[in-house]
């Protein structure tokens, strides 16, 4: 893993970690309070609230192929 991989959310301040280099513009889910996080700078990594909504009633239709899986220290 390459050093200072990480963030913390604007909510809760939890570290996330990111097992490879996020892209700008990323979407994550933080593991402790579970908003939904935009990757908005990458240089120091940085995380806003999602503009985007991503979920609805029927969760089944949410697609996760291009969401970037992250982790909590």
């Amino acid at each position: 893993m390459i050093e200072n991989q990480h963030a913390y959310c604007p909510e809760c301040d939890t570290r996330i970690r990111f097992y490879k280099r996020p892209k700008l513009g990323a979407i994550v889910t933080c593991p402790e309070c579970d908003e939904i996080l935009e990757v908005v700078s990458l240089r120091p990594i940085e995380l806003e609230w999602s503009t985007e909504e991503y979920y609805d009633d029927d969760t089944s239709s949410t697609d996760e192929s291009d969401w970037d899986y992250s982790y909590r220290d």
